[in-house]
């Protein structure tokens, strides 16, 4: 009996251990922009000056957020799908298929 050894890669988008045959255009949700980049999770100057209650505090106020969705929410649900890719990826796999998890 003779086994063989499944090859997996780490997506460099999700994070994700897949193979090339479990690879397809909706097996990666991550956020990202439209070319399938991975984007992080930052502070961005909050320029949503709404709350009165913030008047008296002193310079720019800072809000995180994922700058490919806005999400306020750090660990909020990918808004993208694709192909796992990894560094060795075609370059045009990237883009490929790109679309929007409805959330």
């Amino acid at each position: 009996m003779s086994s063989v050894a499944i090859s997996t890669k780490t997506c460099i988008r999700c994070g994700s251990q897949f193979s090339e045959g479990d690879n397809h255009a909706r097996a990666c949700l991550f956020h990202g922009d439209i070319c399938g980049n991975e984007l992080n999770y930052n502070l961005y100057e909050d320029h949503h000056f709404d709350d009165p209650s913030l008047d008296d505090k002193p310079g720019p106020r800072f809000a995180g957020r994922w700058a490919c969705c806005q999400d306020t929410d750090s660990d909020a649900q990918p808004c993208k799908y694709g192909w796992h890719v990894t560094y060795d990826s075609d370059p045009t796999i990237r883009q490929q298929d790109i679309s929007f998890a409805v959330k």
